[in-house]
């Protein structure tokens, strides 16, 4: 990879245009190593060609940039595809130790990284695909065995295929394998490619012991389904306890069904926290 120094970083600028008209497609950070690796879909890079029509050929570039010993960073919300009008790349000082800095906005930056250093290498798609997907499993596993070693007192860690994924409205089966942490007959945390999420599975009538707290307290990310059709949701945001148990009472008392909880937004401080408040919900019931 090469190096972003003082001396060159002006040329490194002028050759992708300040990143106008890029993309920023995916940023992974790792924090053990305090590493930022950040993919952006160059518009314009080197010297565009003047086509006959007197417009410009474009040379769009896929970019792979590594920000190590990363100092400070912000990134306003998860995103995808973060338009770039024009980065702002400086070296700066922060108690008199001398920095680089990117942002993808001198005035109102989305994402906001301050770094020991700067690398970057041009890759094909096809390199850009691989990799976006080995980071992704990579990062969900090691996210799963963060969260089993706070709570390996009260679960089990295993792998385990063919759970449901949505893609384009529609339920497929994951044919790989992907972490789940069984919580001891109170639920599983399940490791998804696009989320996490807390499943549970009870009688009818003991869902509806629990359905008003639930509802209560994860309206916005809460699934109610039958173990038979779980891609078919029985409650949906608005929806009130007497909607939802109209709707419960449809089935036998001792009908298996099946609750979601969305933990994609669940703080990271306090992740362990909010998946034993749900374990602890359910620690009187055994689904069997």
């Amino acid at each position: 990879m090469k190096q972003v120094t003082k001396e060159n970083l002006e040329e490194f600028l002028n050759y992708y245009h300040g990143f106008h008209d890029s993309y920023i497609t995916d940023i992974n950070y790792d924090i053990k190593t305090s590493n930022i690796v950040m993919f952006i879909d160059v518009f314009w890079s080197g010297e565009p060609k003047i086509l006959e029509n007197k417009t410009y050929e474009t040379n769009k570039t896929h970019l792979k940039m590594v920000f190590s010993g990363v100092e400070k960073c912000n990134v306003k919300e998860i995103f995808s595809w973060d338009y770039i009008t024009e980065a702002f790349i400086k070296y700066i000082k922060l108690d008199n130790i001398e920095y680089i800095c990117f942002s993808d906005d001198e005035v109102n930056p989305n994402v906001y990284i301050v770094s020991d250093d700067v690398s970057y290498e041009e890759i094909t798609k096809e390199d850009n695909e691989i990799i976006f997907v080995h980071d992704r499993i990579s990062r969900i596993y090691d996210y799963a065995k963060e969260i089993y070693e706070n709570l390996k007192d009260t679960c089990e860690l295993g792998y385990f295929n063919k759970h449901l994924i949505k893609v384009n409205n529609s339920f497929i089966e994951q044919p790989y394998y992907m972490p789940v942490i069984s919580m001891q007959d109170r639920g599983d945390i399940c490791f998804n490619f696009d989320d996490v999420s807390y499943e549970f599975y009870l009688t009818r009538e003991n869902l509806q012991k629990y359905l008003e707290e639930l509802i209560e307290k994860y309206a916005d990310k809460l699934s109610v389904y039958t173990s038979a059709n779980c891609d078919v949701d029985l409650y949906f945001v608005g929806d009130n306890f007497s909607d939802v148990n109209k709707k419960l009472e449809e089935y036998e008392k001792s009908e298996i069904m099946g609750i979601t909880i969305d933990a994609n937004d669940f703080d990271d401080k306090k992740i362990v926290d909010n998946f034993l408040d749900l374990v602890n919900l359910f620690k009187e019931e055994n689904h069997e």
